[in-house]
């Protein structure tokens, strides 16, 4: 996954973007989404993949944002936490420590982790 500076400077360039950033672009978009681009973008469409950019990049400002903590959630990952479910899109700091602290064999389910609370 490559930082919210860079999407944001493929969303303001005025140059094509070459193969290899749209590979990233696709397969960063399928990772924080969970479905290929191709099903949100017509593969006619010209700014495909800068629209796809400035997506991922308003998802990362939203996380940077967020409560959530550092916790990146794996898409496609349901956990519980208090009688609600969580995905990646609403994770908080909270449910994301709870379940590592029931299952800590599921460090697996996240792409990122936050810093985890010292005890004492």
């Amino acid at each position: 996954m490559q930082p919210l500076d860079w999407y944001m400077e493929r969303c303001a360039s005025g140059t094509s973007l070459c193969m290899e950033e749209k590979k990233r672009i696709e397969s960063d978009y399928r990772e924080v989404f969970g479905r290929p681009m191709l099903s949100d973008f017509s593969g006619r469409c010209p700014n495909r993949f800068r629209d796809a950019a400035a997506m991922i990049a308003s998802y990362l400002r939203k996380e940077q944002k967020g409560a959530n903590g550092g916790y990146m959630l794996k898409s496609g990952i349901v956990i519980r936490y208090r009688g609600k479910l969580y995905t990646h899109l609403n994770l908080t700091a909270a449910a994301a420590r709870h379940h590592l602290r029931q299952h800590p064999s599921n460090v697996h389910d996240f792409l990122r982790l936050g810093d985890l609370p010292k005890t004492e």
